[in-house]
């Protein structure tokens, strides 16, 4: 059965292919600048234009309202500032609209519209119940991070907790923090590790075969099969902590050591999934003991 065209909808909604999402957009400046002179702005009779003016300055340091906080001042801010400002502007409009001018219909209408716009224009950003910003990496990625803070709500991993929660919000930060990222998952997986182990060593190859190798054998000694899948993927724990141990401690480096979002990305989730097993052996070791 052929699929059903949806009937008035844009065209470049249909058929245009959005392509990588962007880090900016001057579309979506613009739209955003349309969309609060006709819907906050000029509702409130220009009464949100200096409060909310006088608050975007004292957070940003934008200096280009003049003293009457005109729309087209508002306007040309989306469209030209820095676009870390452009978000504070957003999420401090949502603020007066909720919190000071009591809206509460017009604050929840422009976040949909800026998380649609978000959507509409392909940027990698998300916004959330109160309309601060943040990255947008995938629905993967963020199950990933919802499910390894949940298994580690046991207080035996208060630690390891800290360091994964600090880990996303690394890359949730606007730029994003790709070194403190995988620093602050390896030091998950250092405190987890020393966990399962009963050891005060510092995590590296060494410590994974010399101390972990040896229970994960003696956990699934009794099926050949799983003994030899959970060597491999040991392995490859041994290898994930090798890439990522550098950034573990700082450099002496003529430049700063650092690491493009992909790769951090990819350390992260990585090691997000190593933790979450990690989790289970350790659980399967208690319940031996």
């Amino acid at each position: 059965m052929a699929q059903q065209i949806p009937e008035g909808d844009f065209y470049s909604r249909l058929y245009v292919e959005p392509g990588t999402p962007k880090d900016d957009s001057a579309r979506f400046r613009n739209r955003v600048g349309a969309f609060f002179q006709a819907s906050v702005y000029e509702p409130h009779e220009k009464s949100i234009g200096r409060p909310l003016g006088q608050q975007i300055k004292v957070e940003t340091g934008y200096q280009g309202f003049d003293f009457y906080f005109y729309a087209s001042q508002y306007v040309k801010f989306f469209q030209t500032a820095p676009l870390v400002d452009v978000f504070t502007a957003i999420t401090l409009t949502w603020r007066q609209l909720a919190n000071a001018f009591h809206d509460s219909e017009r604050a929840a209408n422009w976040r949909a519209f800026i998380e649609r716009a978000f959507k509409e224009e392909n940027l990698k950003y998300r916004v959330d119940a109160k309309c601060g910003i943040h990255p947008f990496v995938d629905q993967e990625f963020e199950r990933s991070r919802v499910s390894t803070l949940a298994c580690l709500a046991d207080k035996r991993y208060l630690a390891v907790h800290h360091a994964v929660e600090t880990a996303f919000e690394s890359l949730n930060s606007l730029p994003m923090d790709g070194k403190a990222a995988a620093r602050s998952m390896f030091e998950a997986a250092e405190a987890l590790t020393k966990t399962v182990v009963g050891s005060s060593s510092n995590l590296d190859e060494r410590f994974v075969e010399r101390e972990l190798r040896p229970i994960c054998d003696r956990l699934f000694n009794s099926d050949a099969q799983l003994k030899a899948t959970a060597g491999r993927l040991l392995s490859s724990f041994s290898k994930w902590v090798d890439a990522v141990h550098v950034y573990r401690h700082g450099h002496e480096r003529d430049q700063p050591l650092t690491l493009p979002d992909d790769l951090a990305i990819l350390a992260v989730s990585q090691g997000a999934a190593f933790v979450r097993w990690l989790v289970d052996v350790d659980r399967r070791q208690q319940k031996k003991q």
